[in-house]
């Protein structure tokens, strides 16, 4: 898998459709290994630690025969660490959680509670990044590469990835339903390419629900489904069919969402603008922004603004994020000291809105809430610091929690 999503569509601009994408995500090799945490807790409040238990089996890098091998080194060694602020983080007072991964750990950030949780996790030895995805009852982080994995229940620790879920790489997307995801299945091996992306439970456990691959899958549709790369299209896919999006010379895919996706026509190189595709209506809207991103970007759950990331060029440490409204087309940029780390692919995962819109979060080293109506952002300095946060998702709060 030389690239993991790259596009270049080449056909006639589609009259009835938009615009398709591109993804230019190649596979950078990340730290040879993962900088270690160094938890710093604050004095205002209350800290649990519990006894870790050691994993029994651990999975490394591949054997020369692709199969994953077992690695005791990747146990977690530290306790997990419950932080106790007494208030609502961020004045929220329910409905989701969110969780952070670093390196070595996972956070659990219950906003409602004002509680927050760090357990130990395995380090990853992937150049290639892993897809990060939340559960009802448990978040899995499953390499690009065939490499190791790992499932943290809410309840327990890091297990390895069970089943159908061990091993094998390639894109791994959310499904419609929490605690499943697509999974690629091949007939012959990488070689003959991807077959068919099989939607797999958090158990591990294969439904019998396909959706038939007759290009190259891309990306999330930001609706529990896939956009998949075709000879002359980007197509939605489904079970029960595929719709053509968009389709074009030379077309970038810039944000998804549950309302949409923000694509870059490149027809004319001299007027490229982004576009904004309603997925009800079909309709478009031209915006004023001019970005191709390495990484897709996230568009809010009521399709108000686009997030997408742009790291600086010169290396300085700061990243800009372009929040796009989406009923103007007006980009308004917010600098953010911290920066993700851009040489490991997060895979659409750097940034994760809450359900009700009002906050964009940005792992970036530390974990960044952002206003997208006033711009302003602050750390969230009840997670400890020290932690190298690299990926954020965000899911509904579990029923009593």
């Amino acid at each position: 898998r030389a690239q993991m999503a790259v596009v270049g569509l080449v056909a006639a601009l589609a009259v009835a459709v938009p615009v398709a994408s591109l993804i230019d995500g190649q596979h950078r090799a990340g730290p040879a290994s993962p900088p270690s945490p160094v938890v710093t807790v604050p004095t205002t409040v209350t800290v649990t630690r519990t006894p870790s238990t050691t994993r029994q089996s651990q999975l490394s890098a591949p054997t020369s025969n692709g199969v994953p091998s077992t690695d005791q080194s990747r146990a977690p060694a530290t306790a997990p660490t419950t932080i106790s602020v007494g208030r609502p983080i961020l004045g929220i007072s329910g409905g989701y959680e969110l969780f952070a991964r670093s390196w070595e750990s996972v956070a659990r950030v219950q906003f409602a509670q004002g509680k927050v949780t760090v357990k130990p996790a395995p380090a990853i030895r992937s150049g290639a990044g892993a897809f990060f995805l939340v559960g009802q009852h448990a978040v899995i982080a499953r390499p690009w590469d065939n490499v190791a994995g790992f499932l943290m229940p809410d309840d327990g620790p890091a297990t390895d990835l069970p089943g159908a879920l061990f091993g094998g790489g390639g894109n791994t997307f959310p499904g419609p339903e929490p605690g499943h995801v697509w999974v690629e299945e091949t007939t012959n091996g990488t070689e003959s390419g991807v077959d068919a992306l099989r939607l797999i439970g958090f158990d591990g456990k294969k439904t019998s629900t396909t959706l038939p691959m007759t290009g190259s899958p891309l990306a999330p549709d930001g609706n529990g489904y896939v956009l998949v790369r075709g000879a002359d299209c980007l197509y939605d896919v489904h079970p029960d069919g595929r719709t053509c999006i968009a389709s074009g010379a030379y077309l970038g895919l810039v944000a998804i969402g549950p309302t949409g996706w923000l694509l870059h026509p490149c027809a004319d190189a001299a007027q490229c603008k982004d576009v904004y595709v309603d997925r009800a209506t079909g309709s478009q809207r031209r915006m004023s922004a001019d970005i191709h991103p390495q990484q897709w970007g996230v568009i809010s759950p009521d399709g108000s603004y686009a997030a997408v990331l742009e790291p600086s060029s010169d290396g300085n440490g700061s990243t800009t994020v372009h929040l796009i409204d989406l009923s103007t087309g007006n980009d308004r940029t917010v600098t953010v000291e911290s920066s993700p780390d851009t040489g490991w692919p997060s895979h659409g995962s750097e940034m994760a809105w809450s359900p009700d819109g009002r906050w964009l979060f940005l792992a970036a080293g530390r974990i960044l809430a952002v206003d997208p109506v006033t711009g302003h952002s602050r750390t969230l300095t009840e997670v400890p610091a020290g932690a190298d946060f690299i990926q954020v998702a965000i899911r509904p709060a579990p029923a009593g929690a």
